[in-house]
């Protein structure tokens, strides 16, 4: 959702007020029921909850819109494609007696934050929130974590004393700077895909980019068997496709595209015989 949501450039978040007390209650049981009790099975009615709103931007053709528990973003590639869109999601709220919170709610909105992501002019990016407790990481004193957990750690650190090189130091805070600071792009699916592939003897990665910018990143380790297996076979592994039923591998395409039709792709990787 929040790929396909990054390709739009105009956003507005509108918020559902008490949406677990918006559930229609089948009339022969409308007699007996007092309140929707909503804390017993939350993760249930969430999932309710959504799917009756997914049904009613289906029933009524709305587009550009996604549901996500109480919210729905509605969508525009500009201003004038944003406006309508919106209007028409206001008529069928209406329709369906649908109660908004205003309060939650934003609108014609260049940024938004959704799933711990900011999304902006079509780009995709992490919210710096999440990566606070990577970036202030004791990096020079993860002894301390260990040391409650095991007498024989907190008797070595009375006298073992291991101190970073400096360079280390700075490529640990270099790496956690780039990861805060990754971006990657909405997917556009006219232009082509490049994958690019890489192996090591445990793990294999892959990085899926367009117009030379980075959309999604893919790695995994290697089992047993195959860090047995040849370099040309590890890079094979990060570029199988397989669509529909058959696609039953996560790799560099499937994982990200799902059932898109994937064409004009070009592969990129250290061995020339793939």
């Amino acid at each position: 959702m929040v790929q396909a949501i990054s390709k739009y450039h105009f956003f507005s978040t509108v918020n559902r007020k008490n949406a677990y007390y918006q559930i229609p209650i089948n009339a022969r049981e409308q007699p007996l029921k007092l309140a929707e009790d909503f804390t017993s099975s939350n993760a249930f009615h969430l999932e309710l909850r959504m799917r009756i709103m997914d049904n009613i931007l289906k029933a009524e053709k709305l587009k550009d819109g996604f549901v996500y528990v109480d919210n729905v973003t509605i969508c525009g590639m500009n201003q004038e494609e944003h406006d309508k869109n919106l209007n028409r999601f206001g008529e069928v709220a209406e329709k369906y007696n649908e109660t908004l919170n205003k309060d939650k709610c934003e609108f014609t909105k260049t940024q938004i934050k959704l799933l711990r992501c900011i999304i902006e002019q079509g780009t995709l990016k992490p919210d710096p929130k999440i990566f606070r407790p990577l970036q202030h990481f004791p990096f020079q004193e993860i002894k301390h974590h260990f040391e409650e957990f095991s007498e024989k750690i907190h008797a070595l650190t009375r006298c073992t004393k291991f101190l970073f090189p400096q360079p280390a130091v700075d490529a640990f805070k270099a790496l956690t700077k780039n990861i805060v600071n990754s971006v990657v792009t909405a997917i556009d699916d006219e232009l082509p895909f490049t994958v690019e592939t890489d192996a090591s003897d445990h793990a294999i990665d892959a990085t899926l980019i367009k117009l030379r910018k980075p959309v999604a990143f893919f790695s995994r380790m290697l089992s047993y068997s195959e860090q047995r297996h040849s370099f040309v076979e590890k890079d094979a592994y990060d570029i199988i496709y397989r669509s529909g039923d058959l696609n039953t591998k996560a790799d560099a395409l499937s994982r990200i595209c799902g059932s898109m039709q994937v064409e004009n792709v070009t592969l990129q990787t250290l061995h020339n015989n793939l």
